[in-house]
């Protein structure tokens, strides 16, 4: 027997052909590596009727990461930079629905004199989600 994913976009792993001992086929190392609602699972084997699970949803895994999903753009020193979002991601890039303390700061201070980041660089993420507002750099 032979069992597949039809929803979400994410990738089945583990063994997905077993075969059946006293009519019961068992699956036990499955896994999903995509978040979302509504996946299935269908059987199937070449001379059986084959049948399609419940839908059921998958969740994030640990938080592994962070990645901005809104870059900062150019502005004028001293001037607001408009909204940063940095996403708290699991080892799989899904956004997480937990919430986690981030922080920013200058990665590249290419002014001379360096320029100073002003604003609250700290935010905390809400559905994994931290949004940046108010920051500017002076120089």
């Amino acid at each position: 027997m032979a069992i597949g994913t039809n929803a979400g976009g994410g990738s089945l792993s583990g063994t997905v052909t077993v075969t059946a001992v006293a009519g019961v086929a068992t699956y036990s190392d499955l896994s999903i590596n995509k978040s979302g609602t509504g996946y299935t699972l269908a059987v199937i084997d070449g001379s059986l009727t084959g049948d399609t699970s419940s839908t059921f949803n998958i969740t994030a895994a640990a938080p592994d990461h962070l990645a901005f999903s809104v870059q900062p753009t150019n502005t004028a020193a001293g001037s607001s930079i408009p909204n940063i979002l940095v996403q708290v991601l699991d080892q799989f890039n899904n956004v997480t629905a937990g919430t986690a303390n981030v922080t920013i700061a200058i990665g590249n201070n290419a002014g001379s004199p360096a320029g100073t980041l002003s604003g609250t660089p700290s935010a905390v993420s809400t559905s994994g989600t931290a949004t940046f507002s108010g920051l500017s750099i002076d120089k």
